[in-house]
């Protein structure tokens, strides 16, 4: 069966927490999606999420497995805003909810996107921010972090995919933001990610120079939480 128009629209944390250590030499996967971890059955379209996503997870190997060992096997994580794994078709899918990787990930594949990270995107728009936390380890062989896909085997179709670039300054004021942008400060970290999954990431940016690297359709500002709508 198809999945089809799919929503968590409760908004809301998924908090995915604990810790994992590979006692044996088999293959391991976690997936962690918004509205489905896994699938790899017929293709879903119109699935949209509006929750944040928490992925907290410590995972080692344990030491009598050696590196040797290691290799032949697959541990590996994707983590979606709508979906972690599908190696079905995506059609028009949409994300609204934040993305924020902590923990520690050994293992061979590290895959996070806004909507899903790994997986065939058509038509599928990330809304959301995806954020590795400064605080997160990681020693995975691979690792790929995309606005809207994480990756795949390059053999999947990416058609008509939308993303979004960022500006962050942790804690910001509206007034702050005013001043940046009168005294073209470069007090900003910019974070660019494409379709493809190819992530910039620049330190000392200004409003201006971020506003002239695009075409943008939209531009919004967000102020620190404490102060919003005052």
């Amino acid at each position: 069966t198809v999945m089809e128009n799919c929503t968590n629209n409760k908004g809301g944390t998924i908090h995915v927490k604990g810790n994992i250590i590979n006692l044996r030499k088999t293959d391991m996967f976690c997936e962690v999606g918004g509205v489905t971890a896994y699938r790899t059955t017929n293709a879903w379209s119109g699935c949209k999420n509006y929750a944040d996503i928490i992925s907290e997870i410590n995972f080692t190997i344990h030491p009598d497995i050696t590196d040797d060992a290691a290799k032949v096997t697959d541990r590996s994580f994707f983590i979606g805003g709508v979906s972690g794994y599908s190696s079905m078709q995506c059609l028009e899918c949409e994300n609204y909810g934040n993305i924020i990787v902590k923990g520690s990930y050994a293992g061979e594949k590290l895959f996070v996107g806004g909507v899903a990270g790994y997986a065939n995107l058509r038509s599928t728009r990330n809304y959301g921010n995806v954020t590795i936390d400064e605080s997160c380890s990681i020693s995975a062989s691979r690792t790929s972090i995309g606005g809207v896909l994480g990756g795949n085997d390059g053999t999947e179709e990416r058609e008509g995919v939308l993303n979004k670039g960022n500006l962050y300054i942790g804690g910001c004021s509206l007034e702050r933001h005013v001043n940046n942008a009168r005294n073209d400060a470069p007090a900003y970290r910019y974070r660019k990610i494409s379709a493809d999954g190819k992530m910039q990431q620049v330190k000392e940016f200004s409003l201006s120079h971020a506003l002239k690297d695009d075409n943008w359709d939209y531009v919004s500002v967000q102020q620190a939480s404490p102060v919003s709508g005052q």
